[in-house]
């Protein structure tokens, strides 16, 4: 009878072989782990989750829920504003705002918009479409012309766009004023903060003879947050009037 004991199959092969063999089995069992605590997760309710962070959290401070670190943010701001946290996140929850939005991006397009910000200037009858945001001189230009009664070459009487309302629109300046500029915007397109900043310092220029009429049209494909922050703007002036509508804008904005 043979003393020797007989070799097991990784003891057979050359030294190569043998540690190729080791580390295909040992990724297999880790592969094999893996699997059953990924089952485990999903069994037990607490599966991986990608994009949106959908878990719930309470305001802090308060009894409503609010969704996410972007939600909180939203809250924190309105109440840095004065306006109550609970009542805040409880219409921002809602979705109350998705109709008004949505009817500004339908209102968008139908003026000639294709892209953020879209302005339409009127004064009187004259109705001039401003794509994209204009620099602070030629913006002015523009406004001075309208201001003078000047003939603009770009008029065009067929924009269509709804008229300013007072009741229903967000307006800065005076409603009365002889040059209404509507602007169609996304809180996060970089253009639109650059536009904001322009109008801004038109406002403090102009005064009473400017209005200036603020509408959503946030472009989801490339800033997904927007349509939120639009609705949390939308939250605020609702809660706490035009001017906290502006204050809240202007925040957001600068962040």
């Amino acid at each position: 009878m043979d003393n020797h004991r007989q070799k097991g199959a990784i003891d057979n092969m050359n030294p190569k072989s043998a540690f190729k063999a080791g580390l295909f089995t040992g990724i297999g069992v880790m592969f094999v782990i893996g699997f059953f605590i990924l089952l485990g997760m999903m069994l037990s309710g607490d599966g991986i989750k990608f994009g949106k962070n959908d878990a719930a959290k309470k305001y802090q401070g308060g009894d409503t829920e609010v969704v996410g670190s972007l939600d909180q943010d939203l809250v924190d701001t309105a109440v840095e504003l004065g306006l109550d946290g609970d009542t805040f996140a409880s219409c921002l929850n809602s979705g109350e705002q998705e109709n008004k939005i949505e009817s500004h991006i339908t209102q968008a397009a139908a003026s000639g918009g294709q892209g953020t910000p879209h302005n339409v200037l009127i004064a009187g009858n004259t109705k001039v479409a401003v794509p994209g945001a204009l620099p602070y001189a030629s913006l002015k230009s523009l406004i001075d012309d309208l201001l003078a009664g000047n003939t603009i070459d770009s008029a065009d009487p067929n924009i269509q766009i709804v008229p300013m309302d007072p009741e229903v629109d967000w307006v800065r300046g005076n409603p009365d004023a002889d040059v209404v500029l509507i602007e169609f915007s996304d809180i996060d397109c970089p253009y639109c903060g650059r536009h904001h900043d322009t109008m801004t310092q038109l406002m403090d220029q102009y005064g009473d003879k400017v209005a200036w009429v603020y509408r959503h049209f946030p472009l989801e494909q490339l800033h997904p947050d927007a349509f939120h922050k639009a609705e949390a703007t939308e939250c605020a002036g609702e809660l706490g009037g035009n001017e906290v509508f502006w204050q809240y804008l202007d925040i957001l904005f600068a962040s």
